[in-house]
């Protein structure tokens, strides 16, 4: 008796009431609303749920192992780690938990197919065939290395090297002057639709507290800046899909030398139970979010790790200018094709770092299985979310209704 309507509505209940703005649950509406993929994007726990009742798991028996759990072809992207290199790997751990490897596996072959509305099923399919060829090769080598523009990635295709080269472009003045204003210390976030200025003294001065316990946890620190890390402004930050409905703060702080231009933005999201894990607590899932894309990626960035803000567990994170997400709208489909199958090396390095020998056991003599049985899943449940998003579309003014996001049918 499955029911895609009342699991959205059961969801997103918690991001009702509280302080919470109701503009942010109409923004996720909109991007579940505005195509397949972005359904996708936006409904994890649907996911989850459904892999429960139906998911094919190639890879059974075997031991849970972190998995990244909400993955799709643009949680994968470049960014620049801790020491400096910009890396191609995956982005977002909001819903990591303990799992099979085949969720990762079904979940982004399924979005494959929804993220290209450009070419048919054929070109998905044969995408898929590419990435788990690649997975499969990347998770039985012994090479564990962060795919960069050096010896790390120089198998990677001309796409990866581009993206990697997209991030290392990427200028700090200009990608802040785009969304910072004034000069000095009267520094502020310019009032957007993704950056909302806080002016709540006492959210302010509880964000201060909270990311001065942060930063002294973490230890680091720009250079030559005796202010750090003295809050210069709050916004509330309106980004993703899935995550839409969160407590999600960016704070601009004073960066190298203290310099106009130098600024640093971390972001604190809070962290939720993952649809995983749901019966965990809050700020256990916030650890094990950092633990786990310490643990996964094949390089970090820095500005990583946990907060507390009025009671709410926060994960933390540095906003970069660098950062190069893949987009599928707007890649070539000879690029993309390529891309898909360097996500394959991704993952596959990604689940050895989680699994070990115990991963490679679990693959042995299973490529033809798991490539048909991947394949067979994802075409499937394709139609699924076409079909739930249709159903959405259609009942919206209901769903809204139910949310007490509109006027009474």
């Amino acid at each position: 008796m499955r029911d895609p309507l009342a699991n959205i509505v059961q969801y997103n209940r918690q991001f009702t009431g509280v302080g919470r703005d109701p503009m942010w649950l109409r923004a996720k509406l909109d991007r579940l609303c505005a195509s397949p993929f972005g359904f996708l994007r936006g409904t994890f726990h649907l996911f989850v749920s459904d892999w429960n009742a139906f998911g094919d798991d190639p890879l059974n028996p075997g031991a849970p192992q972190p998995i990244v759990g909400d993955l799709h072809l643009e949680n994968f992207g470049a960014f620049r780690a801790e020491d400096g290199r910009i890396v191609f790997d995956v982005n977002d751990f909001d819903e990591s938990a303990t799992g099979s490897p085949a969720l990762d596996l079904g979940r982004v072959a399924t979005s494959f197919l929804l993220a290209d509305e450009r070419h048919g099923e054929l070109r998905a399919v044969d995408r898929i065939e590419a990435f788990l060829v690649s997975y499969l090769e990347a998770a039985r080598a012994s090479d564990l290395r962060a795919i960069d523009n050096d010896k790390g990635g120089r198998a990677m295709p001309p796409a990866v090297h581009h993206v990697i080269a997209e991030a290392e472009e990427g200028s700090r003045p200009a990608w802040l002057e785009s969304r910072v204003q004034g000069d000095g210390g009267n520094r502020r976030f310019r009032p957007s639709e993704k950056y909302f200025p806080v002016t709540d003294v006492a959210v302010r001065d509880a964000v201060q507290t909270c990311v001065r316990e942060f930063a002294d946890r973490v230890g680091g620190r720009p250079a030559d800046c005796p202010s750090w890390p003295t809050v210069l402004d709050v916004a509330v930050r309106i980004a993703g899909t899935g995550s839409l409905g969160r407590f999600r703060y960016a704070v601009l702080l004073p960066g190298k030398g203290g310099k106009t231009g130098k600024e640093l933005i971390l972001e604190l999201k809070e962290a939720l139970p993952s649809s995983l894990a749901p019966g965990e607590p809050a700020a256990e899932q916030a650890a094990r979010v950092i633990s786990h894309q310490r643990k996964l990626q094949g390089a970090s960035p820095a500005y990583l790790g946990t907060a507390t803000l009025a009671g709410r567990a926060f994960t933390v994170r540095e906003l970069q200018p660098m950062e190069a997400k893949l987009d599928a709208a707007s890649t070539k489909g000879g690029d993309l094709d390529a891309l898909c199958a360097a996500c394959g090396v991704v993952l596959g390095r990604l689940h050895q770092r989680g699994g070990g020998p115990g991963l490679k056991a679990r693959l042995d003599n299973r490529d033809r299985a798991l490539a048909r049985r991947v394949a067979a899943f994802a075409l499937r449940y394709a139609e699924v979310v076409v079909e739930d998003h249709a159903l959405l579309l259609q009942n919206r003014p209901a769903i809204e209704n139910q949310l007490g996001l509109g006027e009474p049918i």
